[in-house]
C-alpha cells in the first residue's frame, strides 16, 4: 500500500506523499484547536489520504524543547519531574512525552501539544506518533560509515545540534534562536568544543535558511573551509525507515 506522512511543526500540519515527498494538499495552520478544527482535520485526512488508498505510516511532530537522559538515571513514571528540572515549567496546553533511543541506552524527553497527541491517539490508534529530533538522532547514529561531524536541524524557534566524535555521539542540544546569526554563533562555539579541523556539517532547514547560512559561512575564515551538506527537502519516510 502507498504511504503518507503527517508532520506537525507546532504551527501547521503538513501532509506528504511518502514516495514523492510532495505535499498532498496545502498545510493546515492551527492557531487554536476546537471541535470545528478537529472535524476539518479529520475530513482532510479522510478525503486526501484514506480515500485515496494511502496508509499513514507515521505522525511526526517537532518540539522546541527536547533533551536526552541516560536510561540508567531515568524513571518513566517521573517524566514530568525530569522535564521540570530542565525547563522549570510545563508549557500551557502541552503534555510531556518520551521516545527511546535504544542505541544510546537513553530516552529523549519532549513536550507535545496535548490536542495533537490526543487527536491522533484517539482517531488513529495504530499509527505511531514520533518526534522528529528522536528520528534524526536514530538516523544519524545508524549510518556510522557515512557520518558527518555535526548535524543541525532548524525548527521554528529552536534548532537541534548533534555532534559526533569518532563516530559516536559527543553531545546533543536543542537551542533557542531568533535569527540565523544565532545559529552561526553557536555553530562556531560547538566546532571549537569538538576540536576538529574543517568538520563536515549537515544542515536541515528551509531553502531561505540554507541560502543565508551559505552566504554567511562563505565569508567567514573560521567556517568557509568546512564541508557542508544542505538539505531543504527532508524526506520524512526515509527518516523513519
Amino acid at each position: 500500500m502507498a504511504q503518507s506522512i503527517i508532520f506537525y511543526d507546532e504551527k501547521k500540519i503538513f501532509f506528504f506523499d511518502g514516495k514523492s515527498n510532495k505535499e498532498l494538499i496545502e498545510p493546515l495552520q492551527i492557531d487554536s484547536f476546537n471541535k470545528f478544527v478537529s472535524s476539518r482535520l479529520l475530513n482532510l485526512i479522510q478525503s486526501n489520504i484514506i480515500d485515496k488508498g494511502l496508509e499513514i505510516k507515521a505522525v511526526i511532530s517537532d518540539s522546541r524543547d527536547v533533551f536526552l537522559i541516560p536510561d540508567e538515571l531515568y524513571n518513566s513514571s517521573k517524566r514530568e519531574e525530569f522535564y521540570k528540572l530542565n525547563y522549570s515549567n510545563i508549557p500551557a496546553g502541552k503534555t510531556i512525552k518520551e521516545q527511546s533511543i535504544s542505541m544510546l541506552n537513553a530516552t529523549l524527553i519532549y513536550s507535545c501539544k496535548k490536542w495533537f497527541h490526543d487527536f491522533f491517539e484517539h482517531h488513529f490508534k495504530e499509527t505511531p506518533i514520533l518526534n522528529r529530533s528522536a528520528l534524526h538522532l536514530k538516523k544519524t547514529l545508524s549510518n556510522r560509515e557515512s557520518m558527518r561531524d555535526i548535524h543541525i536541524i532548524i525548527k521554528n524557534d529552536t534548532f537541534d545540534i548533534i555532534k559526533l566524535k569518532n563516530k559516536n555521539l559527543h553531545s546533543f542540544n536543542s537551542i533557542e534562536y531568533t535569527s540565523i546569526n544565532d545559529i552561526i554563533y553557536f555553530l562556531i562555539g560547538h566546532i571549537e568544543k569538538l576540536n576538529i579541523e574543517n568538520p563536515s556539517i549537515n544542515v536541515f532547514g528551509k531553502m531561505t535558511q540554507m541560502e543565508e547560512i551559505k552566504k554567511i559561512t562563505s565569508k567567514m575564515d573560521s567556517l568557509k573551509n568546512n564541508e557542508y551538506n544542505f538539505n531543504s527537502n527532508l524526506n520524512y519516510l526515509e527518516l523513519i525507515s
